[in-house]
């Protein structure tokens, strides 16, 4: 069984999350949801705690520099898996620029 940890700085739904957390968990696999404003300085922390297999971003352009820091910061720390998708990775011709 897989953990999938996805990542969002700001407490909104999002959709494309809701369906593939569903998906995962039809499947058998576990999928949460980390959201930094509600954690805090409990953000990585409970990154640590979760232990995900996977650590995904659902981008919305205007957080796409928050997301490349995070998971930069994410893959120094614990070397996860990380793989980004949503709108902003469809749409935009500069992804995310990290050295990870």
């Amino acid at each position: 069984m897989a953990t999938v940890l996805f990542l969002q700085r700001d407490s909104y739904e999002v959709f494309g999350v809701m369906y593939l957390s569903a998906s995962i968990s039809q499947k058998g696999h576990r999928a949460e949801v980390l959201i930094e404003v509600e954690e805090g300085r409990n953000f990585f922390a409970r990154i640590s705690e979760i232990k995900p297999d996977i650590v995904a971003f659902s981008i919305m352009s205007g957080l796409h520099d928050w997301a490349a820091k995070t998971a930069a910061e994410v893959k120094q720390r614990f070397n996860y898996h990380i793989i980004a998708g949503g709108p902003h990775c469809t749409f935009s011709r500069n992804l995310l620029e990290w050295k990870g």
